[in-house]
């Protein structure tokens, strides 16, 4: 999908970098109000990338652990 805003273009760009195989393996869900923003078509602007675990579980990944350069190839 085009997004109008630029800012919305780069999260966008940004979340195809994220490892889509370990973030599911690890029930690791983008969400929040860029996640609705983005699917409803821009309704509003949104400047931050929410990442949920929904369950805990002593063998998840620390959020240090979810976000290292190993899980996201994107250079920021």
């Amino acid at each position: 999908m085009t997004y109008r805003r630029a800012h919305h273009r780069a999260i966008d760009q940004l979340l195809t970098h994220f490892d889509a195989d370990f973030l599911s393996a690890n029930n690791i869900l983008f969400g929040g109000g860029t996640r609705i923003a983005l699917e409803l078509h821009e309704f509003r602007e949104s400047v931050d990338i929410d990442l949920f675990w929904p369950t805990e579980r002593p063998d998840q990944p620390s959020r240090r652990e979810a976000l290292a350069p190993s899980y996201c190839q994107a250079e920021l």
